[in-house]
């Protein structure tokens, strides 16, 4: 009886895991299509006027116009906004 409580509690273990890694990776597809849907292509800051750097993350050459307001009063780029959003 033991041997069998055992053996269906290592059987619920991985189906758990199973379902759990399941979930990753459809969690995971669905980040990189979202990615891929909100990524602005880069451009030359010198056709795009003023830059700054991300306070966030501290990427340089940031076009103004792309840099965003967080509560905190930092700006930071669409990355970071993106990652703060997830």
């Amino acid at each position: 009886m033991e041997a069998q409580a055992r053996a269906r509690a290592e059987a619920t273990a991985q189906a758990e895991a199973q379902l759990r890694s399941e979930a990753e990776q459809r969690a995971t597809a669905q980040a990189k299509a979202r990615m891929k849907i909100e990524t602005k292509p880069c451009r030359a800051p010198d056709t795009v006027g003023r830059t700054r750097a991300c306070e966030g993350c501290g990427q340089q050459d940031v076009p103004e116009n792309d840099l965003a307001r967080i509560d905190s009063g930092q700006l930071v780029c669409p990355d970071c906004l993106m990652l703060i959003r997830t």
